[in-house]
Order: C-alpha cells, then structure tokens, then sequence
C-alpha cells in the first residue's frame, strides 16, 4: 500500500515538472526554427521533427502502436461499432485507442483494487464478485462517457431537424436547386446536423452522389426522423416528384411526432413524481409531523 501511494506521488510530481521543463524547452525549439528561417538558413526534416515536444515524437506514436497492438484482439463488429459510435459523438479518435483503452483499464482497475490491499477485505464469493466488478466498469466507463456524448448529439440533431427542413424548403420554393439549399443552411445556420450537412456537401463536391452521401450520413447518425427523411428524398428524386411538397410534408410529421413526444413525456411525469414522492418525500413528513408526538409519548411512557 505504502509502494502505491510513493508511485503515485512520484508519478504525479515527475508529469508537473515534466510539463514544465518540456514547455519552455519546446518554445526554444520553434524559437530556433524560426530564427533558421527568417536567417535564410535551410531547415531540415531533422530540425522541424525536433521542434515537436517530447510526448508529440516519442509518447504518442508509441502509445499508438500500443492502442494497435491491444486492441488486435478484439473482434471486427467492436471496433466498427466503436467507430459508429465516435463518429456519432464527432469525436476524432481511433476506434482502436477506445477499445485497447477500456481493455487496459478492465485489468488496470482490478491490479490497483489488488495493490491497494481493498481486495483483502472481501473474502469468498464477495470478493470474486468485486474484481468481476471492477472489471466491468474499467471497460464500460469509456463507453458510457463516448456513449453519453454522442446521445446528447444525436438527440440535438433531431430537436433541430425541423427547423433546417423548413428553410430547406423556403430555398427550394425561392428557386434554389437542393444542394444550392443545403449550402444556405450551411451558411445561415449552426449545429450538429449542420456540420453533418457540410461534410455531405464536401462528398458531393469530391464527385460522390448526392443519394449515397446522405445515406452514409443516415447510417452514420441512425436516427429515425432523419433516416425516414432521407429515405422519403432518395425515393422522390429517384421517381421524380416534387421535393418541395416532401420537404413541407416531413417538416410537419416531424413537428407533430415531437409534439406527441413531448406529450408523452408529460404524461409519465406524474408517475415518476409519484416514485420520488412515496420513498423520498412522504416519509421526511412523516418524521416531521409524527416525529414530536412519538417522542411526547415515549417521554410519558417513561415517566409512569
């Protein structure tokens, strides 16, 4: 226990005052490029690799080919999921580095529990069950935290819909082509489902097809308003019906289902009001008002 604990202050002081030091060393580094440079002098390969800090050239490209290397065990359906679910939250790390990081701390977490001595207060199959525990969360908490992020996005893309649709069809209507429409979103609006948009539109622009791109970003995003949207599109454009009156048309289902939604979530309100109020709230009353009278009757019980 003693050996973990000066681990871990040793570790914490040696990453202070390894910050420090290799920030004042990594400006002398571009201080010196750039003196190279405006004195005309040739830079070299060698020059700009060592004006990179310490953890950009050794730490990070070997915690990499160790994110590689731990997450080679892991099944293919893992890391694509992982990877659906990264690009979901917009976040732009490796599939691999997730993986081969819950992977480590599944075995990390229960190493410490053990180092730590809190094992030893857990005997037979209570013990079993707290490593199994531990075990579990270590490998469920990068998920829930990439999880949780990528739910609240997906949930403000779909409040947001509606409204990106509504001015999709005021552009098609003023006489802008679809993709001309998707471009004035772009411009005259901000959020999740608009960045979404841009990279549609920067498929296109590489030569992709406008059906392929937002079915990708169907896919990508899974869920069923915009999938239900982009399904209804693909199959107007492909028959060649009007896409104004299907742009108004999923405008208004999809207020209307948030609107059901909503209500929805109105009428179970009370029941779980009623959850808190029986458990939480009835019984503090109870000790409020029954409390005094109790004591007041065992203080005359005692007395005779």
């Amino acid at each position: 226990m003693d050996i973990a604990i000066y681990l871990g202050i040793f570790t914490c002081i040696f990453i202070v005052v390894y910050n420090m030091i290799s920030g004042l060393t990594k400006e002398q580094r571009r201080q010196l490029v750039l003196d190279k440079a405006q004195s005309g002098d040739s830079i070299s390969l060698h020059d700009l690799e060592l004006a990179k800090p310490f953890y950009e050239r050794i730490i990070t490209p070997a915690a990499i080919k160790i994110s590689y290397v731990v997450a080679s065990i892991a099944p293919d359906n893992v890391l694509n999921s992982m990877a659906r679910l990264l690009a979901q939250a917009n976040l732009s790390i490796s599939s691999s580095v997730v993986v081969s990081t819950q992977i480590i701390l599944a075995i990390v977490l229960p190493s410490l529990l053990a180092a730590g001595e809190i094992l030893n207060h857990f005997h037979g199959a209570m013990g079993w069950l707290v490593l199994i525990l531990s075990c579990v969360v270590g490998y469920s908490l990068p998920y829930l935290l990439i999880s949780g992020i990528a739910t609240e996005r997906r949930e403000q893309i779909r409040r947001s819909l509606p409204d990106i649709l509504d001015l999709l069809t005021v552009s098609v209507e003023a006489g802008l082509g679809f993709n001309s429409a998707m471009g004035k979103v772009v411009d005259k609006m901000s959020g999740p489902l608009v960045d979404e948009i841009a990279i549609v539109l920067g498929e296109i622009r590489v030569g992709s097809g406008r059906a392929e791109a937002m079915k990708k970003m169907a896919y990508k995003l899974d869920i069923p308003d915009l999938s239900q949207f982009i399904t209804s599109f693909v199959q107007a454009d492909r028959l060649g019906v009007s896409i104004t009156n299907i742009l108004r048309i999923q405008a208004q289902q999809m207020r209307i289902r948030q609107r059901q939604t909503a209500q929805e979530m109105a009428q179970k309100a009370p029941i779980k009001m009623s959850f808190i109020l029986v458990f939480f709230i009835l019984p503090t009353l109870l000790i409020v008002l029954l409390g005094p009278a109790i004591l007041t009757v065992i203080e005359q019980l005692s007395i005779e």
